[in-house]
């Protein structure tokens, strides 16, 4: 039987995010959660497109930050502890199949919640292409 909980994607809740060139990393824009709503079952949907570009070896990584404030010249953004990453890796030739991985939130988690998308030097070029990351229930 399928896992139900995870079915439900709350659009308001959810942020695209272009791929950085190889060997760098960006930001996504902010995820507002609801103060003194956080479940056990929340999690982060992280869905990577297929990347026919991805290098053999190489990775996309994506972490999650969390802050207080949603403020981006403070940097009061830290990483979520206990809440893990999602990646993908280049196969031999193929690059790499689109994927869905999800990155469960602790309790603790802050108010303003962001990912980051980072790539390995020498990737391949994948700027044309974007993750979506949501909050499911």
């Amino acid at each position: 039987m399928p896992n139900l909980h995870k079915q439900f994607k709350d659009t308001l809740l959810s942020v695209s995010v272009e791929i950085p060139l190889e060997g760098r990393r960006t930001s996504s824009d902010t995820i507002i959660l609801h103060k003194h709503q956080k479940t056990e079952n929340q999690k982060i949907l992280v869905e990577f497109p297929a990347l026919p570009y991805l290098a053999s070896g190489k990775q996309i990584q994506v972490l999650l930050q969390h802050s207080d404030t949603n403020q981006r010249l403070l940097n009061p953004w830290k990483p979520v502890q206990n809440a893990g990453s999602a990646q993908v890796t280049g196969a031999k030739s193929d690059g790499s199949t689109a994927s869905v991985q999800y990155i469960p939130l602790p309790n603790d988690v802050k108010q303003y919640l962001r990912a980051v998308v980072i790539t390995d030097n020498h990737s391949g070029n994948n700027t044309a292409h974007s993750i979506t990351i949501s909050l499911v229930y």
